[in-house]
């Protein structure tokens, strides 16, 4: 189906925001190790955990933009 799209539309369907969003987060997955000690020195957001069910939210790297322990596929 991807051939019947001209190729100066396909250049320009590729650097949509999305695109662009998709190849950023492909390199901080990457190259961002998510375990605790490589963010210690960074600015944390504190994880939240929710005493009425077993939910959490791991915490937030707010200096690298990531959840830290996610994995980096989801």
């Amino acid at each position: 189906m991807s051939d019947s799209i001209p190729a100066h539309i396909r250049a320009e369907l590729d650097v949509t925001p999305a695109w662009w969003d998709q190849q950023y987060h492909a390199l901080v997955t990457k190259h961002i190790p998510r375990d605790l000690d490589y963010h210690a020195d960074h600015d944390l957001d504190d994880g939240i955990q929710f005493y009425a069910s077993s939910y959490s939210i791991a915490p937030w790297c707010i200096t690298c933009g990531i959840r830290l322990g996610r994995t980096p596929d989801g």
